[in-house]
């Protein structure tokens, strides 16, 4: 018979299409089976193999993706498990296993309509369907709806004796409602069905237990051991139970077989020893754990469990820890062994000996988290904030939600005055672990500092729930709703604060400050008046006491206060100050002097204390007075950058101009960061004529260079100027004057020296104008005079 050559061409084409067909099917079936088989087998990672070679064949095979779903589920992977759900009723909406795992993951996140529409979906289709009614009972359960739940569970369990979920439901009801024969009834029904499932003979375990049943509670626990051999909580449960019935060696043995069949875990170990050292004594655990170190001597394991032998004995512990480093020089365990013995001599104070192991422990493993964590530390207290940063990020690389290493960094970054990046970190640190106040408080502090006040009060109205009690949170609410005025809701917080605090001064004396700050001077009063009943001496109290009588004009009555508290504490320096500051108001400045010259000599270290004499004279201009007390403190008090910092003015005011350079370059070297220290330095210098002191005074300017304060760029700019550095001077110059709060004639005469500088003559002649005003008073100032005159002959 002949046969069309197309047509032969064509049947073996399709003849092939089809065995390729047949193939494929078989091989995505033999992939699923094999997939199947793991996962009975708890092998969730081959499990995914398959399944992956599943998918690759048919990405739509909906038994592959329930399988994963599954896993995820045992895993805890709640996502996985949603992800891989939603696949499969995309695909086959009537797959009612999925559709109710689905509704479960909506009960658990809250969702009660999404969950009931998944249940009612099974229902219309399977009315009798045990696990949908078991989900809808859960749903009433979670909308307190419990007499339906109830019923919904009693027939559940009429159609699936022992049906696991509503079995465990109702049990918790009855026990709940006391109904403890139903109760255990419902649970031993469900034992009987599912004599397998952990959870139900732990429940069950526990009744036992309470009704002192204890030896029916081991019959349980070793036959709960023999289902779940690799459950060590169950063998240390039934360990318990050994030694409470003072069965020290069956107890000994239990956690023996434990160790050996999960040889590479501590916790075992350290349960083992710390039974035999509570039981037996100190000598037989150490023995113990000799002999397991003789049998297993590359498992550091038993040595690091003798470190729990010796808790209370830094030299044993640390005798310890370097034979291990000496025995796994290289390796993990000395590594770990390094780690435990920098924290123990760091909290010896031994931080150099500490740190050379961290460094150890860095060269041998770069990415060690502990010890870059324990070298950030380090780096944050010697003021490297660089590589404090460096190294915490390092660790975020490898682990982005480390708590310690976002607060490390938050730290160095708040240490280096960058607030928006510590700001940020914080915010990501908070996302990690919601409850850490310690990095909410600080995120508050930042967004206060950079006037987000705003963004402040809803943090802190979102963690106060959390942290109730907390008094920082407290007084920070209130402060920031007092700051806006937000008098009713200050008040709220501070009588809250009130009725939780131990002790009662502080939420007393927050209170009086915003019944200050809306003038109730009187409700002021009563509040101050509280903090005194417990503290008679506190000079914060006293002051608000007195500014209320004040503001209410009973003079006598402050003064009346004050007198008593100094007489009854006649060498309380706080005290004395506030009566002197008091003298001051009245204008006794004689009575004033003299108090103020008593707390000096009760304060020679407390640098205030001569301020505040200072201040008197200066008020009365005897500068030279003032300066005497300055000179005086600081023979006292060498490096106080306050008094420093006055005798620089001062010794401005009154012409002592090498003096004024001298304190502030003695006050520079202890705060080289300080710009006004920069800025005052600086302008003295810039009025010699000398060009190694002007070359001097332009190294120390740089900093003020993109100031926004006006007198800060002048004085850069007229370095610039008495530099050679025209452009700079121009545009620091121009800066200042369109920044300046007033007419400052010497900013307007260093602008029009520049100009002329340029040969912008107009320019400059409008600027000499403005820089010769009446009682314009500078070193140019004749110059300034001169050059006007000049121009206008012109």
């Amino acid at each position: 018979m002949y046969i069309n050559n197309k047509i032969w061409i064509g049947m073996l084409l399709s003849l092939s299409i089809l065995t390729a067909c047949d193939s494929t099917k078989e091989r995505e079936a033999k992939y699923l089976n094999r997939a199947q088989s793991y996962f009975d087998e708890g092998n969730y990672e081959k499990m995914r193999v398959e399944i992956k070679n599943v998918l690759q064949i048919n990405p739509k095979n909906v038994d592959a993706r329930y399988l994963m779903a599954l896993a995820a589920e045992k895993d805890g992977d709640w996502r996985k498990m949603y992800g891989n759900l939603m696949a499969v009723v995309e695909e086959n909406p009537n797959h009612y296993e999925a559709q109710l795992k689905l509704g479960k993951l909506f009960i658990f996140s809250k969702e009660l309509d999404k969950a009931e529409e998944k249940a009612d979906l099974v229902l219309l289709a399977q009315p009798e369907n045990p696990d949908a009614l078991a989900l809808k009972a859960a749903i009433n359960l979670a909308r307190n709806n419990k007499d339906e739940a109830v019923q919904l569970l009693r027939q559940v369990l009429v159609l699936e004796p022992g049906h696991y979920d509503a079995s465990l439901l109702l049990f918790n009801i009855l026990a709940k409602d006391n109904q403890v024969d139903e109760a255990k009834k419902v649970l031993d029904d469900a034992l009987k069905a599912h004599p397998d499932k952990l959870q139900l003979g732990l429940i069950k375990a526990r009744i036992l237990l309470a009704e002192k049943k204890t030896g029916e509670a081991e019959q349980l626990f070793l036959a709960l051991i023999q289902a779940h051999p690799d459950n060590e909580k169950l063998y240390y449960d039934l360990a318990k139970i050994y030694v409470s019935q003072n069965k020290i060696d069956e107890a000994e043995q239990l956690l023996k077989k434990l160790i050996a069949q999960l040889p590479d875990k501590d916790q075992p170990k350290f349960v083992l020893v710390e039974l035999l050292q509570q039981k037996k004594g100190v000598d037989v655990a150490e023995r113990e754990l000799n002999r397991l170190i003789q049998e297993h001597p590359d498992n550091f394991g038993f040595h690091f469990a003798k470190l729990a032998l010796h808790k209370k004995d830094p030299e044993k512990l640390e005798q310890i820890l370097r034979e291990i480093i000496q025995e796994d020089k290289l390796g993990a365990a000395g590594i770990k062994a390094r780690n435990q013995l920098a924290k123990l001599l760091a909290a010896q104070g031994k931080n150099k000996e500490s740190l050379t192991l961290v460094e150890e422990v860095i060269e041998l493993d770069p990415r060690n988290t502990d010890a870059l964590l324990m070298r950030a530390g380090y780096e944050i207290k010697q003021g490297d904030n660089d590589a404090a940063i460096a190294d915490a990020r390092t660790v975020l690389r490898e682990n982005p939600e480390s708590e310690k290493a976002l607060m490390l960094l938050a730290i160095a970054q708040l240490k280096s005055k960058n607030l928006e990046l510590a700001e940020e970190t914080l915010e990501k640190l908070l996302l990690v672990n919601p409850k850490n106040l310690v990095a909410s408080k600080d995120l508050v502090r930042i967004k206060v500092q950079r006037k987000d006040e705003e963004g402040a009060i809803k943090l802190l109205e979102k963690i106060q729930p959390l942290a109730k009690g907390d008094q920082d949170i407290a007084v920070m609410l209130i402060d920031l709703y007092g700051k806006r005025q937000q008098w009713e809701k200050a008040e709220k917080v501070a009588n809250e604060f009130l009725a939780s605090a131990k002790t009662k001064e502080l939420p007393h004396y927050k209170l009086a400050q915003l019944y200050l700050g809306q003038k109730k001077y009187e409700d002021a009063i009563r509040e101050f008046k509280k903090v005194l009943e417990t503290k008679p001496t506190a000079p914060d109290a006293l002051v608000g006491i007195v500014r209320s009588y004040l503001a209410l004009g009973k003079v006598k009555e402050a003064e009346a206060l004050l007198d008593k508290a100094v007489a009854d504490n006649p060498d309380n320096a706080a005290l004395l100050t506030l009566r002197a500051e008091l003298y001051k108001t009245r204008r006794q400045l004689a009575k004033a002097e003299q108090l103020f010259k008593r707390v000096i000599e009760l304060k020679p270290k407390a640098p205030r204390a001569y301020q505040q004499l200072a201040s008197l004279y200066v008020a009365q201009n005897q500068l030279d007075k003032a300066i005497a007390v300055y000179q005086k403190g600081l023979k006292n008090i060498p490096d106080s950058p306050l008094i420093l910092m006055q005798l620089g003015i001062l010794e401005t005011v009154v012409g002592n101009k090498q003096t004024a350079i001298a304190a502030y370059k003695q006050l520079l070297a202890i705060q080289p960061d300080n710009l006004l220290v920069v800025n005052n330095l600086a302008s003295l210098l810039s009025e010699s004529d000398d060009p190694d002191v002007l070359k001097e005074a332009w190294s120390l300017v740089k900093p003020l260079k993109d100031s926004t304060y006006p007198a800060f760029l002048d004085t850069y700019g007229w370095l610039a100027f008495k530099n050679g550095q025209i452009d700079e001077a121009l545009s620091s110059l121009e800066k200042a004057v369109g920044k300046e709060q007033g007419v400052v004639p010497e900013m307007h005469y260093h602008l029009a020296m520049v100009y002329l500088k340029l040969g912008r003559t107009q320019e400059a002649k409008l600027e000499l104008e403005k820089a010769v005003v009446e009682g314009a008073r500078y070193k140019g100032i004749e110059e300034a005079r001169l050059k006007l005159k000049e121009l206008s002959q012109k």
